[in-house]
């Protein structure tokens, strides 16, 4: 007999529900000009000298700053408008709360918001004017530290003192600096620095070049940590797609599939406040939804739930302090504020064979009819779209790539009957099912009477005319 396993969207025949949650949209940031609709450098979330707070955007036309609501030059440095690519508030070497601005011509600090200071590589030993990110590190009892990131490699300073940290073979892989992560495993302190050129970490002060082989021939995009098992992981987006590492295995990752994006590039990754992970592809941005089981499954988000078509992310993702994501692109920003999980199905899905709505048990098929038409169809919800599919046959228990509803195919029926079992994967990424169908051909009744009555007439005219 043959054996088929699908793996559809949400459950089947299950209708629609409302949760009283606003529809999930991705919505344009309306920035003053000329930042409107120009490439976005930086996001991040900051308290500002003059005592303001709030999120700040940098983009290659001017930076920004949103204050009560409001959008606002911020900084303006000798009457020019500086690009800001990241942004931290530290001690300097006086101990006095310093604004380190990082931007593609150097640094600037303030400690007013009125006076600034002008740093570049020709007054220290920066690897690089291009800043790419900031992170301040501080071990207990220890000077803090600014790990200054750059467009070739990466810088410490210290109480005054800057020391580059130096690329080796066996060390450190310099590159530009995307992502600067600090975490304990098993009591131990690490930092780890993703560069487009590769991935290490500082242990005992000691640099270590992690998943090397792994992930040779791939450059990374981003960096970002998820909890997977209870098991910390860092995830990469890489050119071909994107690989998770465990922190206590980190000598080797694994890739992760994404559904329709096979070896595609993810450009950006960003964990909002309930665990999920999401990855920002050339068609849009998919939601790795998790649960104390693991990573289950992805959920799409496309210009249907308002991105423009083919949106290109650039790098830059932030989640500021309520849980909101926001995301950079060449021609803009995006904000998403994410809504919890429902308690219950959200989206729904029919099955239909040969047309008809089937829920799961078994059926019969007329004795001559020897394959049959599987579809699956979204129901009303705010995001059918959601609904995806994956089918294998033959007894195979590995499935195919999930695909977008609608979804169908044909199925042969054999002589021994056909059996199948139907998933769903909903709008929250979620498994529902396995739903079992069973399909056989009915008994022939009437075809057998007619051949038993006919046979039974050929004997009688044969009896009737046998020579005596």
């Amino acid at each position: 007999m043959m054996r088929a396993v699908g793996v559809c969207l949400c459950g089947l025949l299950l209708s629609s529900t409302a949760f009283g949650e606003s529809v999930e949209r991705w919505q344009a940031v309306e920035l003053p000009d000329p930042g409107r609709h120009a490439s976005v450098t930086g996001i991040g979330e900051s308290r500002f000298p003059d005592g303001g707070q709030g999120l700040w955007i940098g983009t290659k036309q001017g930076s920004f700053r949103r204050i009560e609501g409001r959008w606002q030059v911020w900084p303006e440095i000798d009457g020019q408008r500086p690009t800001l690519t990241a942004l931290k508030v530290a001690p300097d070497e006086t101990g006095q709360t310093t604004w380190w601005l990082g931007t593609p011509a150097g640094l600037y600090t303030t400690s007013d918001g009125q006076t600034w200071h002008h740093i570049s590589r020709a007054d220290v030993p920066l690897a690089d004017d291009r800043i790419s990110s900031l992170h301040l590190d501080q071990a207990r009892g220890a000077e803090p530290e600014l790990w200054i990131g750059t467009g070739v490699g990466l810088t410490l300073w210290r109480a005054g003192q800057w020391t580059p940290v130096t690329s080796r073979p066996d060390g450190f892989r310099a590159g530009q600096v995307l992502a600067i992560r600090r975490f304990s495993v098993n009591g131990t302190r690490q930092r780890w620095v993703a560069t487009t050129d590769g991935l290490s970490r500082l242990v005992d002060g000691q640099w270590q070049r992690m998943a090397a082989d792994c992930l040779r021939g791939r450059q990374i995009k981003a960096m970002e940590t998820i909890d997977i098992k209870d098991r910390l992981h860092v995830a990469l987006a890489t050119s071909r797609g994107l690989y998770l590492i465990d922190v206590e295995a980190p000598e080797t990752c694994s890739r992760q599939s994404l559904p329709g994006s096979e070896g595609e590039p993810v450009q950006a990754l960003i964990r909002d406040v309930s665990e999920r992970l999401y990855a920002f592809t050339r068609d849009g941005v998919e939601r790795w939804h998790g649960s104390p089981a693991g990573m289950e499954g992805w959920a799409p988000f496309d210009q249907r739930d308002g991105l423009e078509a083919n949106p290109s992310w650039n790098g830059v993702a932030f989640r500021d302090s309520e849980g909101v994501m926001w995301a950079g692109t060449d021609r803009g920003a995006w904000y998403f504020r994410p809504a919890q999980t429902p308690a219950a199905a959200s989206g729904a899905a029919r099955l239909l064979i040969d047309g008809e709505p089937k829920a799961p048990g078994s059926y019969l098929i007329p004795w001559v009819q020897r394959n049959i038409a599987i579809e699956l169809v979204p129901a009303d919800g705010s995001r059918s779209h959601a609904v995806r599919a994956r089918l294998s046959t033959d007894g195979v228990e590995t499935a195919q790539p999930w695909q977008p509803l609608p979804w169908k195919t044909r199925l042969d029926v054999g002589h021994g009957g056909l059996q199948f079992d139907l998933e769903t994967m909903d709008e929250w990424g979620r498994l529902h099912g396995p739903a079992s169908y069973r399909v056989r051909h009915s008994h022939p009744w009437l075809p057998i009477a007619l051949s038993v009555l006919i046979a039974l007439m050929v004997i009688v005219v044969v009896i009737v005319r046998w020579p005596r």
